[in-house]
C-alpha cells in the first residue's frame, strides 16, 4: 500500500496505525488504535516472503483489523447500555 493509501484508510476509519519491524523475532507488528481500544496483528517475515504480497497481507489485514475494532466498540457499548 503507498502512504496514500494507508492515510486515506486511517482518515475513512478514523483511526491511529503504527507500522514496525521487531528484528530480534524478525517479524512486522501492526497495531491500530481508535480511541482507547488498540488491536495489534504479529506476522513473520518468512510469511512476507512465502506470499510475495506485502500489499496484499497489509491491506487484508488493516481491513480485518477495522472490523475487529469495530466489533470490540460495539461489544463495549451494548455492555455499558446493560
Amino acid at each position: 500500500m503507498t502512504d496514500k493509501e494507508l492515510l486515506d484508510f486511517c482518515k475513512r476509519h478514523n483511526v491511529e496505525l503504527s507500522i514496525s519491524f521487531d528484528p530480534d523475532r524478525d517479524s512486522y507488528h501492526l497495531r491500530m488504535q481508535r480511541g482507547w481500544l488498540r488491536i495489534n496483528y504479529i506476522f513473520s517475515s518468512a510469511c512476507v516472503d512465502t506470499a510475495k504480497a506485502w500489499n496484499a497481507i497489509v491491506k487484508s489485514k488493516l481491513e480485518e483489523l477495522e472490523k475487529n475494532l469495530t466489533r470490540m466498540e460495539r461489544v463495549g457499548k451494548e455492555e455499558e447500555t446493560q
